[in-house]
């Protein structure tokens, strides 16, 4: 076995590493040109209909999220909505057990006014139904009390019908049972007699 010369135990200089280092470079930069030709090349020849098929999938699915997006705010347009109506009729199934009281209260009161009771009671009945009608209005709760209106089949609910020469035909001669509406919506139409032809 030939044991090394000088040259080769001191190594390689500085001289030689750069060259060596050009050397590698020089390949290295040589393969990053080829493939950007090649990719350059793949550019130019992509042909048209490649490129217009995938502008159209691009369409579609952008005309996808417009839809998407449009659906889920009128989504949330109609919850809201919904939730407003909820908390504006939240209170009528309740309102509409009370107006059995409200009704027993004025007709205690009426009682009590044609009995000649002593005055003290007839202003305590008045006093507490006065109070059942103030927060029912609180809650917008409105009495509906026709007199010589027009017969709506909306608010009112004809119980019998009295031959009148007076009043056109179809008017409203008296109410049986008072009606309420809590804003737009009727709790109960007013059940009332109308005129007929005499």
């Amino acid at each position: 076995m030939t044991e090394p010369n000088e040259d080769e135990k001191r190594g390689p200089t500085a001289q030689e590493l750069n060259d060596w280092e050009d050397v590698f470079t020089a390949g290295d930069k040589a393969a990053d040109e080829k493939s950007a030709a090649e990719n350059a090349d793949t550019k130019r020849t992509a042909p048209a209909g490649e490129i217009a098929a995938l502008v159209a999938e691009r369409d579609k699915y952008l005309e996808l999220a417009r839809r998407t997006r449009a659906d889920f705010e009128n989504y949330q347009t109609r919850i809201r909505r919904d939730m407003e109506a909820e908390r504006k009729y939240a209170a009528a199934a309740l309102v509409a057990d009370l107006l059995p009281v409200m009704d027993n209260l004025e007709r205690a009161l009426e009682s009590a006014k044609k009995a000649n009771e002593t005055p003290t009671i007839v202003e305590g009945i008045e006093i507490v139904t006065r109070q059942f009608a103030d927060t029912l209005a609180k809650n917008g709760v409105v009495a509906i009390r026709p007199k010589h209106e027009p017969f709506d089949p909306n608010l009112h609910q004809a119980v019998m019908q009295q031959p009148s020469n007076e009043p056109p035909p179809m008017t409203v001669l008296y109410t049986v049972e008072t009606g309420y509406k809590m804003n737009d919506r009727i709790i109960r139409p007013a059940k009332v007699i109308v005129s007929s032809a005499g």
